[in-house]
């Protein structure tokens, strides 16, 4: 399945609130296998979302890097073109009947979830 890094991105803290619920464990090992092939592509984005920070910042007096003033625009026009890229990955569907009675998440995490649950 193709996704935007984006989804990849809105995903992964609904992903991590969803495998502390008590859900079955066919479920778990089923969000447990996503979790571990979204994290491999999250890597990625991270190291080239540090990358953008380092060509475009400047450390401060914390030794956090701070963008440039004068490199927002292209900084923000870079990390919407990384937000933007398609990955490829596999995706084990999730019947929402398969959460269990008792799973409770927000209405922000079934959206972020939308292309991983199906009813």
């Amino acid at each position: 399945m193709k996704i935007k890094v984006r989804k990849l991105v809105e995903m992964k803290p609904s992903l991590q609130k969803l495998i502390t619920q008590d859900i079955p464990v066919k479920t778990a090992f089923k969000v447990g296998k996503t979790i571990k092939v979204l994290e491999k592509e999250y890597e990625v984005y991270e190291e080239s979302k540090r990358k953008l920070f380092k060509k475009y910042g400047e450390e401060n007096i914390d030794g956090n890097l701070k963008i440039k003033e004068e490199n927002i625009k292209v900084f923000n026009e870079d990390l919407e073109e990384l937000m933007n890229i398609e990955v490829d990955i596999e995706l084990q569907k999730i019947k929402i009947g398969e959460l269990g009675e008792d799973t409770k998440l927000a209405g922000i995490d079934m959206f972020n979830l939308d292309i991983l649950l199906e009813e």
